[in-house]
């Protein structure tokens, strides 16, 4: 991401949409507390395959399958590289992508996305009316 963002680390109440049509998925998360810009957080993620919201928390975080192999040292994003998830998906689809498997380990949950691309906005208003804005605009 060429944007340095953090968000809060303790909050539970982020956003997760996808759009079929779009092609796009959204996650939005609200800024770090020490953040002076107070405006939501929202990724965008280009010509997404795949997005995933769920367990472990980050209690459990350690039984992540992909905790040994980098989760454990992520403190709020990273990309996997030579993923067995984008490979599952290139095998169901016509072959090789330029797809790339973001992780976020957040407080109740870890996401996952496999798309494209990801950019960073930073909006004001509602989680779940800023998703589907950021969808709609970006992806008509």
């Amino acid at each position: 991401m060429a944007q340095e963002v953090s968000w809060e680390p303790n909050d539970d109440r982020h956003v997760l949409v996808v759009s079929e049509h779009a092609g796009r998925a959204v996650l939005v998360l609200n800024p770090h507390m020490d953040d002076s810009d107070d405006s939501k957080i929202v990724l965008v993620f280009a010509d997404y395959r795949s997005a995933s919201v769920g367990p472990p928390n980050d209690q459990a975080r350690h039984q992540h399958r992909l905790y040994d192999v980098g989760l454990s040292s992520i403190a709020w994003a990273g990309e996997v590289f030579d993923s067995e998830l984008v490979r599952a998906i290139d095998s169901m689809g016509a072959g090789s992508s330029s797809s790339r498997h973001y992780i976020f380990p957040l407080k109740e949950a870890v996401a996952e996305v496999v798309a494209g691309q990801i950019s960073v906005l930073r909006m004001r208003g509602q989680s779940v009316d800023l998703a589907v804005s950021a969808i709609d605009e970006t992806g008509h």
